[in-house]
Order: structure tokens, then C-alpha cells, then sequence
């Protein structure tokens, strides 16, 4: 078994040329609760290259970064200066600011996950342009603008107090008309479900949407978990689109190193870099566990642990960066001893003592020589090994052994 996982290993330690071949190097992700240790973001650096910046698995991700509080506040300077001059009667300046405004958000669609209120102002300011063009008497644009809004955002329908009767008519009759849209057709986790540019649309595995032809951001949400916003351009053509779906944590791309932020078990927080490793497309992947202070070398399309060091290995791993890749294969993480485990030892341990102390009786009373000898010795040998292979239960930490010591301490118990 070692045998073979050894060689597993020494094929994984060859799989950094075909990685750099495919441009993706391995990624270095720290795993952990809030806030990441001080020796966490050390044992990070000192894993020798070839990593992946935070950045570049971002980009193999699609991963696009949220927009800052200062960004938001500007989209909405922008659109309430826009609304205030057409409810002014200044409809040029209007539609100078609404043009400028959607053109913003169309450009950065993962700002609707940062506000969600953002979805709201877009639909009014397709609505608005309407209005204006209505008043220059320019039908064509007044349908681009109508068959927008309702195409984009389904389901959503101008109130009465903010639009006038023709155009919410006209809306009606245009999301009633179902035209033909590309679709996007998103895959992830049976057990995650779809946002589309902010909203709610659908489960997993598999859901598809007719959009507008433009860019627009998707990211998925496992239980209470979301995924990384991915942004992409529909053109004419139908395409699909991949969502990482996180079950344990929270991927956070866009400091110095990528971190999956949570509370899960040291197990829980693998699965899920086993499947940002994937989505990525990489080959390797190094975990820095910050609470167990391990650094874990993963297989990822097997999901087999491949190597695992402490952090004060890792920086002597960063003294002869040869090293980093050659595989040993201990046990992954610690692991707790069997329940059953001290029983058997403990059971071996007194038979062993009660063997042995019944031979001794056995050469005292009857003397040497006698009939009686040979099962003296044997007791005192069987006791002898029997408590050996207690103790060595009890006190030996690896597994393997276990099954081997015990498989002889029965025999040698039995033969007497």
C-alpha cells in the first residue's frame, strides 16, 4: 500500500512541468478563521515557488472583485443628479447622466452584489430614457429602452407613481411578448442556488436564463455560503457558464493571497479548496491550515493529500525549494486513536500479567524439574508477549501497526 501510494506521490512531485505547460501554476490558499495569523501568512510565503498570486487565480476564475463603498456612492450621486434634472424638465442633461449611469453599471455588472438597490435604479433609468425619447418623439429608442428593462429584469413592473400609464402599458405588452434572447445556462452543485445580476433566478445543478446581450455578473450561494462573483459577456450565441459553489467557507481573491475564510473543520475547508483547485483548472494545490499550523499539499483531481508539513517545515522547505514537491505520505492530519484501541491494549496488557504470574506459581510449586515445567515457560513467554503487545498498542501512534502487533499478540496468546 505504501508502496503504491509512494509511487502516487513521485508522480504527482512530476506534475509541476505539466502545470506550468497548461500556465497554471500551483496555488498557495490559506485556510481559516477571521482574522489570518500573523504565522499563517508567513508559512504562505515561505511555500516555494511556483505559486499563483491571489490576482491570477482571480482571473482563472473569472472571479470579479466588488466595488467599493466610494465607487457605490458615486453610481448613486450620479443617478439622483440624473433623476433631479428630469424631474426639472432639463431632459438633455437627464439623459446625458442616465446614459452615463447605465453605461457604469453595464460595464461593472458585480456592482448590483455590492448594492443591491442598484437593480432598482437601472430598471428606472431604461425607463426614464424612455420617457425622454418619448418627448422627442423618437419610437425607436423608446422601444430599445422599453424591451431593455423588461427583458433584464423579469418580473419587475413600474409603479404608478413613478411612471406614467402609456409606459406601463407599453412595458406590459413588451414582457408579454416573450422574444427570442440568447441564454445563459449555469452549472454548479445541486444544492446551491443562482443570483443573476443581483437577484435570485434559480437552483443547480443546471438553470438556464434568456438575457439581453450584453455583460452581466452570476455567482452561486450553498446554504449561507456565496461563491465568488463571475462576470460574463453573452453575445448573439447561447453560451454556459461555470459557478464555484463553496459549501464551508468564503473565498476572499483580491488580497496578497488568496484565503477561505470559516470556522469548519480542517476536512470541510479541503473540499472546498479541492474544488476552487478545479475550477481553476490547476493541477497542485498547497493549503495553509491556519488553526492546525499545517501546510497540506493536495492532488486535485484525485482530492488525494499528497504531503503534509508543519509551519516550521515549511520554512526550512523555503531554504531548498527542491524539496517542496518530493512526496511523503504520512498520515494527512492527526488523527484520534480508536475508541476500542485502549480496551484491546489494556486487555492484552492483563492477560499478559495474569499468564505470566500463574507460570511463575506454577515453577515454584512444582520446582524443576516436573511435569508441570513446560507449562510454566510457556506461560511466562505467552505473559511476556502478551503484555509487550499491550503496551505497544497503547503507546505506538501509527496505524499501520495496529492490526500487526495485535495479529501477533493472539497468536502468540493462542499457541499456548
Amino acid at each position: 500500500m505504501r508502496e503504491a501510494a509512494l509511487i502516487l506521490g513521485i508522480c504527482l512531485a512530476l506534475q509541476p512541468a505539466r502545470a506550468r505547460a497548461d500556465g497554471m501554476d500551483a496555488l498557495v490558499l490559506i485556510a481559516g478563521p477571521e482574522p489570518v495569523t500573523v504565522a499563517a501568512m508567513k508559512a504562505a510565503r515561505d511555500i516555494p515557488p511556483p505559486t499563483m498570486r491571489a490576482i491570477d487565480v482571480s482571473k482563472a476564475l473569472g472571479a470579479a472583485e466588488l466595488p467599493g463603498t466610494a465607487q457605490i456612492e458615486k453610481l448613486q450621486r450620479q443617478f439622483e443628479q440624473a433623476v433631479d434634472h428630469f424631474y426639472a424638465g432639463r431632459d438633455g442633461l437627464a439623459d446625458e447622466g442616465l446614459a452615463a449611469f447605465i453605461a457604469a453599471l453595464e460595464a461593472e455588472p458585480a456592482s448590483f452584489f455590492a448594492e443591491p438597490t442598484l437593480r432598482q435604479a437601472l430598471f428606472s433609468a431604461l425607463l426614464h430614457r424612455a420617457e425622454v425619447a418619448f418627448g422627442n418623439r423618437d419610437d425607436a429608442a423608446v422601444q430599445r429602452f422599453v424591451a431593455q428593462a423588461a427583458s433584464r429584469f423579469s418580473g419587475v413592473v413600474p409603479q404608478a407613481r413613478d411612471f406614467p400609464p402609456w409606459l406601463r402599458e407599453r412595458h406590459r405588452t413588451q414582457a408579454e411578448s416573450n422574444p427570442a434572447l440568447p441564454q445563459a445556462s449555469f452549472q454548479v452543485d445541486a444544492k446551491c442556488e443562482v443570483f443573476l445580476d443581483g437577484a435570485a433566478v434559480g437552483r443547480g445543478p443546471s438553470f438556464s436564463a434568456s438575457l439581453v446581450p450584453g455583460r452581466h455578473a452570476a455567482r452561486a450561494r450553498c446554504g449561507e455560503r456565496l461563491g465568488p462573483v463571475k462576470v460574463f459577456d453573452l453575445q448573439d450565441k447561447s453560451i454556459e457558464v461555470g459557478l464555484l459553489g463553496l459549501h464551508h467557507g468564503e473565498l476572499s481573491l483580491f488580497g496578497e493571497l488568496p484565503w477561505l475564510e470559516s470556522n469548519a473543520t480542517s476536512e470541510d475547508l479541503l473540499l472546498d479548496a479541492i474544488q476552487i483547485g478545479r475550477a481553476a483548472g490547476l493541477a497542485r494545490l498547497a493549503v495553509v491550515l491556519s488553526q492546525e499550523e499545517l501546510v497540506v499539499w493536495l492532488d486535485v483531481a484525485s482530492g488525494a493529500k499528497v504531503r503534509f508539513v508543519s509551519f516550521a517545515q515549511a520554512a526550512e522547505l523555503a531554504e531548498e525549494p527542491a524539496r517542496a514537491f518530493l512526496p511523503l505520505l504520512p498520515p494527512p492530519l492527526p488523527a484520534t486513536r480508536p475508541w476500542f484501541r485502549d480496551g484491546v491494549a489494556a486487555t492484552f496488557l492483563v492477560v499478559g500479567i495474569a499468564a505470566f504470574t500463574t507460570g511463575m506459581v506454577l515453577a515454584r510449586v512444582y520446582g524443576r524439574p516436573s511435569e508441570v515445567e513446560p507449562y510454566a515457560w510457556a506461560l511466562l513467554s505467552g505473559g511476556v508477549g502478551s503484555a509487550v503487545t499491550g503496551i505497544a498498542l497503547y503507546i505506538v501512534p501509527n496505524p499501520d501497526s495496529e492490526p500487526r502487533l495485535a495479529t501477533a499478540g493472539v497468536t502468540l496468546c493462542a499457541s499456548f
